[in-house]
């Protein structure tokens, strides 16, 4: 049948789906999370039982289903990620510098310059900063 609708999970479904932490983290590689708050369980009766948990992290929104068999084992059989916050390993939209991203910046402008093989830099203005999140 269709998974039910989703609702609170239960002390017990929470403590489920904690025993899965470090796996649901590997499959979306991240090192660990840093918060792991579970928002929400929905079930769908197959041969046992399957509980699909949503759970927000530092790092993303995700699904995480975890199948009850019948002989009372559980088996995490996937991780869909809904959306990816803190884009790990990925680069963010550029936005306006601060002013102290700005300054840093500055810092290393000789470095930049012989990076992209040019003597120096008549005038160095930063427009634009990107963030990268690894974990």
């Amino acid at each position: 049948g269709a998974y039910a609708a989703p609702r609170a999970p239960s002390q017990d479904e929470r403590e489920l789906v904690l025993k899965y932490k470090s796996d649901i983290a590997q499959k979306v590689g991240a090192a660990e999370f840093r918060t792991f708050k579970v928002d929400e369980v929905s079930t769908q009766v197959v041969a046992g039982t399957n509980y699909r948990f949503k759970v927000t992290t530092n790092s993303h929104v995700l699904l995480a289903t975890i199948w009850g068999k019948l002989d009372k084992t559980h088996e995490l059989t996937n991780v869909e990620i809904l959306k990816n916050l803190g884009k790990v390993g990925g680069f963010g939209g550029g936005r306006k510098p601060s002013k102290e991203e700005s300054i840093l910046l500055e810092g290393y402008r000789r470095e930049i310059a012989q990076e992209i093989q040019a003597a120096e830099f008549k005038t160095f203005v930063v427009n634009e900063v990107s963030a990268q999140v690894v974990a």
